[in-house]
């Protein structure tokens, strides 16, 4: 073996192994060490992708949460890392989560020792490897590290930086093509962040390495030239992304207006400590924390006579667009696609702490100190500490800064005078103060035991286990408070979804049916099933439920397993069925209930309200509302709340008569089954002082519910075939109930066939599929062709071609 592969393997041998110990040491035999979306995203998502690898799944199309979704998208933003490969191999998807992250923090660590190598030659090798070994350690990398499809990009960032360098080296593009594909590809998300961080790299690079600027614009010109045929290689991921982006629930720009952020969290960040006790969904900080020996060493590189004037202040401009970057909201949300990140705040900060490795690397090897310097420095420290201790009052995390800041001074005072030694017990101190502070923030955060997840999969299992239907499509819901995707992550159909790819359009039409988020409304629908009405119109036809969930009085009891219990809702409708075209006109509206009459209304004319208005009158002395009326009916009183500033479920509660009403989620409709007496009263009590809010409350007759569903039933579609992407069965139309009717969301991907021939696909309530269709018995087909997948695929063979004739040509030209 070459004796540079040495130093590359012995850096991956002693990432992996530091990480191995505090892995183990956070009890990771015992934990899932998955928390957050690791847990509720991630985990499921990983579990389905393995059953599509193993060809027990569907690529392109799933009908597990939301009304149905292009699956591949949501691929390509959580899925498309090349070591989900290994899932074919390891069969544990817990285990798999770990090994991966694993592998790709050390090998972060090798791709860095190939950046600093290129720089810096042979100069002091193991420094250059200690380094290495701290980028795996970065804040970012750690306290983010259950983001698993974002260390791809962590990963691989310094080979892109690498291909920068021999770009301007050489004109050799190779190294940069092969980063900055593997970047887009594995995770567009964070390709996207190197992608923009790679222009201002080259002209600190470009503006360095040369005094002559006249062809300064040409090489730029050029430069941009070369990424632009890079990132049309990767059009088979961006053009499917392209497609659906606009329309993704998180992409939310922000309305909150402008935030300068506490300048004193950028001194916590970059301290020992600050990643302890820290709420890990980060709205506001940042994990900055790259090794606190920056912090002398980026002091003394700017002070350092050795390296160009030119140089320092291109590094100063870097900290600049840095420091503004973590500090206004707008420049931390261009990073991050120009949107606003929910929760994991800073998720572009890898990039900047990258570079200042870098620079303190420089610094270290042309150390060149005066006594001064040192003496202004260990000043300045002194002051950085005791800002700190006063912000925080913590004087171990104080004294645990100030004996490495001490340790790191004598050894940056003395190391030139005997390189090797002091090498090494640099290398030693900053392992130890990288495991401490690794293992001090892993052990901060609530990890869920393997023996809990297990015993929670045997017993959804066992529930799935009795479920027998002969149909060939149903949707089953499960009635939990906790967002784990258990569609996905058991493999059955239903409407409960906690994505970033979740449609806007569906969000909001589930808004408006009464069904809501508990907890982050643009990416997730928690859907409950107390509303029979709705149960019927989306196809819902099995219930699990805990004990704490109201259950519908005339769904039948199927099984019980002590923890759950399945239920049949017989009412239950199919994927699709006939009705009548007043569907078209349907109008959007506030109240949940009266939209979810005026959907039935016009689907079957002439039959009467399912919901019975009953006026409300609101309180204007505190939050109540008046319901004026006796109930003499002996029917179930509904009510909808409409807010105008969306809280989570549990942050306000309800009460109806004092008593508190059942309510499992946001915006939801809740019904009591009998209040009677006059002058009704709903209570909100925790709601912000600035919240307006709507209430509507109905009688429910659900003996009219009955008769829309007998009658919508007679022209269901029968589903003789089902796959995701391609659904066959037969439908009769009549003169009044011409428009086939799905619970399908709309994309004008899927291809609708009736007796062979293709008809216009038509938006029906906004966001579900639909088509008009004569009356007769037809054949029905429902073909989901991702068009944008073809052409992208196209695009990328075209541009590949483009970029390997370019750089030939040039090469053959010289």
């Amino acid at each position: 073996m070459k004796k540079k592969h040495l130093y590359y393997l012995l850096t991956f041998i002693i990432t992996f192994a530091l990480l191995t110990f505090v892995y183990f040491a956070s009890n990771a035999h015992g934990n899932a060490l998955v928390l957050s979306d690791a847990r509720t995203q991630y985990y499921p998502l990983l579990a389905k992708y393995q059953n599509i690898l193993l060809g027990k799944d569907e690529l392109l199309y799933t009908f597990e949460g939301a009304l149905g979704y292009n699956f591949l998208g949501t691929i390509f933003y959580y899925l498309s890392s090349p070591f989900n490969l290994l899932l074919i191999f390891i069969s544990d998807v817990l285990d798999y989560m770990l090994i991966a992250t694993a592998l790709k923090l050390s090998l972060a660590s090798v791709f860095a020792l190939m950046f600093f190598r290129y720089h810096f030659k042979d100069e002091r090798v193991f420094t250059q490897m200690l380094f290495s070994i701290m980028y795996t350690f970065i804040g970012y990398n750690i306290l983010y590290s259950f983001n698993i499809m974002w260390l791809d990009g962590t990963m691989i960032f310094p080979l892109v930086l690498l291909g920068i360098d021999k770009y301007l080296d050489t004109k050799k593009v190779w190294v940069l093509a092969i980063g900055l594909f593997y970047a887009i590809v594995s995770n567009y998300y964070i390709g996207f962040m190197i992608c923009l961080f790679c222009p201002l790299y080259f002209l600190y690079r470009y503006i360095i390495n040369n005094s002559n600027y006249k062809d300064l614009i040409k090489d730029t010109f050029l430069f941009g030239l070369q990424m632009l045929l890079i990132v049309l290689t990767t059009s088979f991921v961006l053009l499917e992304v392209i497609h659906y982006l606009p329309g993704y629930a998180r992409m939310d720009n922000g309305t909150e207006g402008f935030i300068l952020y506490n300048p004193l969290n950028i001194i916590k960040g970059l301290l020992i400590g600050h990643n302890n006790n820290v709420d890990f969904v980060n709205d506001t900080g940042f994990y900055i924390y790259m090794g606190i020996i920056t912090i002398p060493l980026l002091f003394l590189y700017f002070f350092n006579k050795d390296i160009s004037k030119k140089e320092r202040l291109l590094t100063l401009s870097i900290l600049v667009i840095f420091l503004l970057s973590i500090s206004i909201n707008y420049l931390n949300y261009i990073w991050t696609g120009f949107s606003k990140p929910q929760c994991f705040n800073g998720r572009f900060t890898f990039l900047f702490s990258f570079f200042f490795l870098f620079i303190s690397l420089k610094s270290l090897i042309k150390l060149n100190k005066s006594n001064i310097q040192f003496i202004i420095l260990s000043v300045l420290l002194l002051i950085m500490l005791s800002v700190n201790y006063l912000v925080t009052k913590d004087s171990i995390i104080t004294l645990e800064n100030a004996f490495f800041f001490g340790l790191y001074l004598v050894i940056l005072f003395n190391i030139n005078k005997d390189v090797l030694p002091y090498t090494i017990v640099l290398f030693v101190a900053i392992c130890v103060e990288l495991e401490a502070t690794t293992l001090q923030s892993l052990t901060e955060y609530y990890y869920i035991s393997r023996d809990e997840i297990d015993a929670y999969e045997a017993n959804m299992n066992d529930i799935l286990d009795n479920v027998h239907d002969q149909n060939k499509f149903y949707r089953i819901n499960y009635n939990s408070t906790e967002l784990d995707n258990s569609p996905i992550n058991f493999s059955f159909n239903n409407i409960d979804i906690f994505l970033s790819t979740l449609s806007d359009n569906t969000a909001y039409f589930m808004r408006r049916i009464g069904h809501s988020s508990g907890l982050t409304t643009n990416n997730t629908i928690r859907y409950a099933s107390a509303d029979e009405v709705m149960n019927a119109l989306l196809g819902i036809k099995y219930h699990i439920y805990s004990d704490s969930y109201t259950k519908p009085s005339d769904y039948v009891f199927v099984y019980d397993n002590d923890e759950l219990q399945l239920y049949k809702n017989e009412d239950s409708l199919d994927l699709g069925y006939m009705v009548n075209k007043n569907i078209l006109n349907v109008e959007d509206n506030i109240n949940a209930l009266q939209y979810q009459n005026d959907i039935f209304k016009a689907m079957i004319p002439n039959l009467d309200d399912i919901y019975i208005n009953i006026d409300v009158k609101k309180e204007e002395k505190e939050m109540a509302y008046v319901l004026e009326f006796e109930n003499t009916s002996n029917l179930p009183v509904c009510v909808y709340t409409a807010i105008d500033v969306m809280q989570p479920y549990d942050s306000y509660t309800v009460f109806l008569n004092r008593v508190r009403f059942p309510k499992q989620s946001d915006l939801e409709i809740t019904c009591d089954e009998n209040p009677n007496q006059k002058n009704n009263t709903i209570t909100y009590f925790n709601l912000n002082l600035d919240t307006t809010i709507d209430t509507f409350a109905a009688y429910y007759s659900k003996d009219n519910f009955k008769s829309y569903i007998r009658e919508l039933k007679k022209n269901e579609l029968d589903i003789t075939d089902f796959k995701p992407s391609h659904i066959k069965g037969t439908v009769t139309a009549t003169e009044d109930k011409n428009i086939l009717f799905t619970s399908i969301e709309y994309d004008d991907n899927w291809n609708i066939l009736v007796d062979g021939k293709k008809v216009k696909n038509i938006k029906l309530l906004g966001n579900l599929l639909g088509a008009e269709i004569e009356s007769g018995t037809h054949d029905i087909e429902l073909i989901y062709k991702p068009k944008e997948l073809y052409l992208g695929i196209l695009i990328s063979i075209i541009s590949s071609i483009i970029l390997v004739l370019y750089n030939k040509k040039k090469v053959y030209s010289k």
